[in-house]
């Protein structure tokens, strides 16, 4: 029996996304293994002054807080971190900076709140989200922060 048509582009289709989803996620990985790479050819007289500047968990914190708030971008301290670990950074210091960049997105959300301020109403929604927002991580990484460092 014949496939009709229509299930035929449907199934193609699914089939399709389903292949961008593999090779995204591919890229994905290639692009962490050469991250961890180039970490480790860069970071590996490097690494022992870097673990002095966040050995300490609350420096660690406040490293991926400051960064994340001067970059505007926790995704780009989240992968740099990624790298890291996957060079040989431990973990458990690295957990502490990927804290510090939630919270440090904090500083990103009432600044994108700002753009709305021709518009009364928009604005005190827009701010009121980024105060929800800005609470939300702070109190993740109160709650968190002490639970990790058992």
């Amino acid at each position: 029996m014949l496939i009709p048509t229509l299930f035929r582009s449907a199934l193609l289709r699914r089939l399709l996304d389903w292949g961008q989803t593999l090779a995204w996620i591919l890229a994905l990985v290639l692009a962490v293994s050469l991250i961890a790479s180039g970490v480790q050819g860069w970071g590996s007289d490097r690494v022992p002054a870097l673990l002095q500047w966040v050995g300490q968990p609350a420096i660690g914190l406040m490293v991926g807080l400051l960064a994340t708030a001067l970059s505007q971008a926790s995704g780009l301290v989240i992968a740099l971190v990624v790298g890291l670990v996957a060079g040989g950074f431990p973990i458990a210091l690295a957990i502490p900076v990927v804290m510090g960049a939630n919270i440090g997105t904090t500083v990103t959300s009432p600044l994108v709140s700002l753009g709305q301020s021709p518009k009364d109403d928009t604005f005190q929604r827009s701010f009121a989200a980024a105060t929800v927002h800005d609470c939300f991580n702070i109190c993740t990484a109160l709650l968190f922060f002490p639970l990790e460092q058992l």
